[in-house]
């Protein structure tokens, strides 16, 4: 592992929605902007409107963006799953350009992944520094973090990946992926093994009213059951044994 590798990365899918990355990016500057430890990278779907204007104005206020402008539109889950590839961080967040994240969020967020699991145990007070109203907890149980997260199970926005070790375990094709909308799945499977920090604070903004492209009754039906429904003896496939917790997990809804 390089010296210089970020801690983390976080990850903007953007596709026409140059005011809304504004937005995101403005929520970004003063979070990030004095932080080595964190890179930004925007991948960009082709935008036909001023996107690359955009995050330049950022650069020059002296944001680090790793900015990639597609020669083409591959379409929303490829340019998702791009986003994780070219990632360099040892942590991976991927944001939807149409999300905010709370001032003081990342800071929060940072401190955790830097003390690794000092603070990692069930009951475990806010360490001296970091405020919440409701300090993060471990969960050690695939099951249990299902049940805690019901729906947000599929906001991309939401979950935070240890990248090296969502790869070495194995994970689905993300390729198989493409189409459905959940992209995010194939990583957040493959961590569900791990030990997962949950942080029970609203970090998050996420707009309504935009679904453009997105079909939610699609997206959490008919695709997240084709996903469940893959036959685990499969050699193309993940072994998707977490998806028997989905029902409780939709049930504590």
């Amino acid at each position: 592992m390089q010296n210089d590798r970020p801690l983390l990365t976080i990850a903007i899918s953007t596709y026409n929605r140059p005011s809304f990355l504004n937005e995101l990016l403005s929520c970004l500057l003063e979070q990030c902007i004095s932080d080595p430890g964190i890179e930004l990278f925007v991948s960009d779907n082709t935008s036909t409107h001023q996107t690359s204007a955009i995050v330049a104005g950022y650069v020059d206020r002296g944001l680090q963006i790793r900015y990639l402008r597609n020669k083409s539109n591959i379409g929303a889950d490829a340019n998702v799953m791009q986003c994780f590839d070219k990632a360099r961080g040892k942590y991976v967040w991927l944001i939807g350009d149409e999300d905010l994240i709370v001032p003081g969020a990342i800071g929060k967020i940072i401190f955790y992944m830097q003390a690794g699991n000092s603070y990692c145990f069930e009951g475990a007070a806010a360490p001296k520094g970091v405020e919440f109203s409701w300090p993060p907890r471990v969960i050690k149980d695939a099951h249990r973090f299902v049940c805690s997260i019901h729906v947000n199970f599929t906001f991309v926005s939401d979950n935070i990946i240890n990248e090296d070790r969502v790869m070495a375990s194995d994970p689905i094709r993300l390729s198989s992926l493409v189409g459905t909308n959940l992209m995010q799945l194939g990583w957040i499977y493959a961590a569900l093994n791990r030990y997962i920090l949950y942080f029970r604070e609203k970090l998050v903004g996420m707009r309504t009213n935009d679904t453009v492209g997105y079909t939610l009754s699609q997206v959490i039906g008919p695709n997240l059951k084709k996903i469940a429904d893959r036959p685990q003896t499969s050699e193309e496939y993940y072994q998707w044994d977490i998806m028997r917790f989905l029902p409780a997990a939709f049930n504590h809804w």
